[in-house]
């Protein structure tokens, strides 16, 4: 009997350790834009990312968005989920590349 009240302990214990892992994953100590720039250089120096910036979903919590040239199965996993407690997504842009000066620019009726 003691035996079954010890490993019911020891799960109820290793539950509870696992919980308060999971939510200090999801914790956010520093604002999000300490966050940007402390991770700037590790951001830009994946493959394929154009930039990145900060937003907020609908219920008001900032996250960041990675913008790349293009998201494919073979490069997909080499972004971050998250990075210090805030949630990263990947948007896909294409090339960005600055306008030449001899370009047209679009006038606002266009």
């Amino acid at each position: 009997m003691k035996a079954i009240l010890f490993l019911i302990a020891v799960t109820v214990l290793l539950n509870h350790c696992d919980a308060q892992i999971k939510d200090s994953s999801k914790m956010q100590n520093k604002p999000i834009e300490q966050v940007l720039k402390d991770n700037q250089n590790k951001l830009l120096s994946i493959p394929g990312v154009q930039g990145f910036y900060q937003s907020k979903l609908e219920n008001g919590e900032d996250y960041i968005v990675i913008i790349v040239d293009s998201l494919t199965e073979k490069n997909k996993d080499k972004f971050p989920k998250s990075l210090e407690g805030y949630t990263v997504t990947v948007e896909e842009v294409g090339q960005i590349k600055p306008l030449n000066k001899e370009e047209k620019k679009p006038s606002p009726e266009e």
